[in-house]
């Protein structure tokens, strides 16, 4: 099936901000390496990214609503050095996320949905063939999706600041 990219008008449907090209180039590029698979696989590996980053918290609002298939395009929104963003614009930084997100979940199908279980309070990761030994895993798994650290880094200005959950009071 082929992807349904978000230009920026708020295109019902859309499951991806950048085609299986531009996911490669990106990845030619930064990492020297192609991203790995078939293009069917590539595409899957753009949806669960879109989807993932779909769970953010970001900042301003969709553009067009609930009509819209994807998070952005967003209106009221200042990048994180105060630049506004037009309300029809797909930043880069969220294109150049989902690319490296895409391709970690290319390399490790399942990578930004882990397995976790919370009774024993454990993660068992694997990447590229390299089992790490379990560890303490949070008590919920919100708190326990990995962190593809270059990717969080580039939206992160994008983002709203954590509000906290509850207030303790001494």
């Amino acid at each position: 099936m082929t992807l349904i990219i978000e230009d920026g008008t708020g295109v019902s449907g859309a499951d991806s901000y950048v085609t299986v090209a531009e996911c490669e180039a990106f990845s030619d590029k930064f990492f020297g390496t192609p991203i790995t698979g078939t293009t069917a696989e590539i595409e899957a590996a753009l949806r669960r990214a879109a989807l993932f980053m779909d769970s953010f918290t970001w900042k301003g609002h969709k553009t067009h609503g609930r009509e819209q298939g994807l998070a952005w395009p967003r209106k009221d929104v200042e990048d994180g050095e105060g630049q506004e963003i037009p309300e029809i614009e797909i930043p880069q930084e969220v294109k150049d996320a989902q690319c490296i997100f895409a391709r970690a979940e290319a390399e490790t199908p399942g990578l930004l949905t882990p397995v976790v279980n919370i009774a024993d309070k454990k993660v068992l990761v694997e990447v590229k063939g390299i089992r790490w030994q379990p560890r303490a895993a949070p008590n919920t798994v919100e708190a326990s999706r990995p962190v593809v650290t270059m990717a969080i880094d580039k939206v992160q200005g994008l983002l709203k600041a954590a509000e906290p959950k509850f207030l303790l009071r001494a």
